[in-house]
Parts: C-alpha cells; structure tokens; sequence
C-alpha cells in the first residue's frame, strides 16, 4: 500500500488496496476506484514498469477486497473501476489496459498526466487505453475538463468526465458559452447589454445582463458567483446532453 502523514497532526498512515475499499464503502460510493500507483509522465522506463505492475497487483486485491467481503457489484449495486497507468509508453498503457481487463472491472480509468507540458490531451496514450477496453465499460478520462478536451475524449471513446474547472472558473469570472470563453470582469464587459450566452436559458442568461454581471463581481457580490456558476453548469450539462445525443444517433 502507500504511507502517508496526516499535515495536520503528523500520524502515520497506511492506505491498501484493501483498506481503500473498505473506506469507500463506508462512505457509501456508488462508484469506486481500485487504489493505483500513479506516477509523473515523465518517469523513466523501468519507474513506469513497476508502477505498472503495482497497480495490476492492487487492482486485483482491491477486486478480492470488493467481493469476498463485500459480494461485488450483484450483492451492493456499486460499480467498481480500475485505472490504467504507462505514463508515456505506448506499450505499458496497452499492456496495464489488457492486464486489468482480464481481472474484469465495471469501468476503465486513463491514470496518470491527461495533459502534456504545452496543456495539449495526450491523444496517443489515450488512444492506447482506450483501443483494449471493452467498449460497453465506464471509460473515463479523468481531469479532462476544458470543454474542447471533453469532445476530443469523447471522440476517441471515453463518456465520463471530471474537473473542477466548471465552478471554479466561475467563481473568477471566467464563463463558458456558446461562442467561447467570456472573461466577465474585463473592461469590455462594463457596458454590454447582451446576456452572457444569447443561446443559454440559465438563471444568469434570461434574467441579467454582462454589464450588471461584471458590476456585481467588480462589487465582490457573492450573487455574482452564484450567477455565473449556474450559467457553467448549464453550459456543462447541455454541452454534455448534445454528446449523448450525438452518441445515441450514430447508434441508431
């Protein structure tokens, strides 16, 4: 497993495979990650083949944990997924990807650095992971967030998504539409009278304009967060229906 100490009161830790199913089923996941080992993209060769390695060997006693004391996904409903680690090698991505199939998990995770140094999706790592997963599994591209890296994950076959971007954003006055990102608290935005999004229908859109949106942040109004962060979960949310339905007719 992996030692840690507590920043606050400085204990010891030690955090398993095992442990770390435990707890999340305490706190009651309804989807649960295996524990990895998670390691820099840029780490050498041979860094990269036992961190490998290690997250096969703890996906699988993390599996062990889940259904011997637990009953799986049949007894609890809960889905359980794995991640998939490599950092910049093609051939450990494809290899840890296969390893933990044949193990057998609900959903695969590409673990590790999504983005490369320039903030550009690692498209040929990910393109390895997700080439050797089943295509009816949860694939998730995690930390993949700006709404361009969503669409491009999404192309290549991932459908689950998670980042921090969409509300803290917008706590900033950093807003997503339809015709790219608005910075509301630039000094354009003092005078226009034109929603934040013409083709958004939010609380924010329908009823405020980007001037009175720009005075509420230039006044520290906490409303003006609230509003604004309406407006990116909405903009979220359509952006991922539009996906789904996109997905859905190339189904058909």
């Amino acid at each position: 497993g992996a030692t840690f100490k507590s920043p606050k009161e400085g204990n010891t830790y030690e955090l398993t495979p095992e442990s770390s199913i435990d707890i999340q089923m305490k706190i009651g996941s309804d989807v649960m990650v295996v524990l990895d080992d998670c390691r820099d993209s840029e780490i050498t060769r041979e860094e990269a083949e036992k961190s490998v390695q290690r997250t096969i060997e703890w996906a699988e006693r993390g599996k062990e944990r889940f259904e011997k004391k637990y009953g799986g996904t049949k007894k609890t409903g809960k889905l359980l997924t794995c991640v998939v680690q490599g950092a910049k090698y093609l051939d450990l991505r494809e290899k840890c990807a296969k390893e933990l199939v044949k193990i057998g998990f609900d959903g695969y995770n590409f673990g590790g650095y999504v983005v490369d140094t320039n903030g550009d999706l690692v498209l040929d790592e990910m393109k390895a992971v997700i080439e050797n997963v089943p295509k009816d599994s949860i694939r998730y591209a995690m930390g993949v967030g700006k709404p361009e890296d969503i669409i491009a994950a999404n192309k290549l076959g991932y459908n689950l998504f998670d980042t921090v971007l969409v509300t803290r954003n917008a706590r900033h006055g950093t807003l997503y539409t339809s015709k790219g990102v608005v910075k509301i608290g630039n000094s354009s935005m003092a005078l226009d009278k034109n929603p934040v999004d013409p083709n958004c229908g939010c609380e924010c859109c329908t009823n405020y304009t980007r001037a009175y949106l720009h005075h509420m942040f230039k006044a520290g109004e906490a409303t003006a967060q609230t509003l604004a962060t309406i407006h990116n979960l909405t903009y979220y949310q359509t952006l991922i229906k539009e996906l789904n339905s996109t997905f859905i007719e190339e189904k058909d």
